[in-house]
């Protein structure tokens, strides 16, 4: 089983084991494609988890408000600004950057209090010029 959150709008199709494993056997580069696609799945996730050990708490923040405004086409080459809409509730994004929900509030309000961090309901908006590449340079 697999959980996974969206953050476009998309559908999700579940396809039976048999059926993909028909394709395979009838088709050795589908097989070789998926491999490919596990293998660099695999090493973007062992990135990803080098990189959060080796960042603070609002660095993984931004990150991820970065990760899901590329995804969502938010990320702008020349906006000085990134604005972004989280379809995530405060539990998942601090489930997601590792903390409890009452340290990534309190760090939250910190931001927002320094100015770094600006929120209207599920909207973040942030200079992009205290982050490079998600890392904080405050």
């Amino acid at each position: 089983l697999v959980s996974a959150t969206a953050v476009t709008n998309c559908k999700l199709a579940a396809i039976p084991a048999d059926a993909v494993l028909d394709r395979i056997r009838a088709n050795a580069e589908v097989g070789y494609f998926l491999a490919q696609c596990q293998t660099i799945d695999a090493v973007r996730i062992q990135s990803l988890l080098l990189q959060s050990r080796l960042l603070t708490t609002e660095q993984c923040f931004f990150r991820l408000l970065l990760e899901i405004a590329a995804a969502t086409n938010a990320l702008h080459a020349n906006d000085s600004t990134v604005v972004v809409t989280v379809p995530l509730s405060e539990m998942d994004i601090a489930d997601l950057i590792s903390m409890n929900r009452c340290a990534f509030s309190r760090m939250k309000r910190t931001l927002i209090r320094t100015g770094a961090l600006h929120q209207a309901g599920n909207v973040f908006s942030f200079s992009r010029y205290q982050v490079d590449i998600g890392i904080c340079t405050w």
